[in-house]
């Protein structure tokens, strides 16, 4: 898959993060969003990748003796959480492709005056 196709791919995950932030915290949304997200990222990337390590590193855990509030703020930490992992990886792809077009150009000849 082409680096933009797979850039565009990771922003329309992202782009849905706002919208899970307005459900409540033990949505199936976000599990399914999730699951995509890893699915996306090893189709992409492959389970040993970077990629896929980055997202998959650090998940908050959850404590059933929590209240609502502490609950929900946990939710909004992890959508957080998985957002700034997103764009890191969004960034990893620009510096990666903007590292091959660098490569990619022959040197620049200088002309003997």
């Amino acid at each position: 898959m082409a680096d933009s196709k797979a850039i565009k791919s990771l922003r329309r995950l992202l782009d849905r993060i706002p919208d899970l932030k307005q459900l409540h915290y033990d949505n199936p949304e976000y599990s399914l969003w999730r699951n995509e997200v890893l699915d996306t990222l090893d189709i992409l990337f492959g389970r040993n990748s970077v990629e896929y390590q980055r997202f998959t590193l650090a998940a908050y855990s959850w404590n059933p003796f929590d209240s609502e509030a502490e609950k929900k703020q946990r939710y909004i930490r992890e959508l957080d959480s998985d957002e700034t992992k997103l764009k890191s990886i969004i960034q990893r792809q620009k510096i990666k492709k903007t590292s091959l077009k660098t490569e990619e150009k022959p040197p620049h000849k200088e002309k003997n005056v």
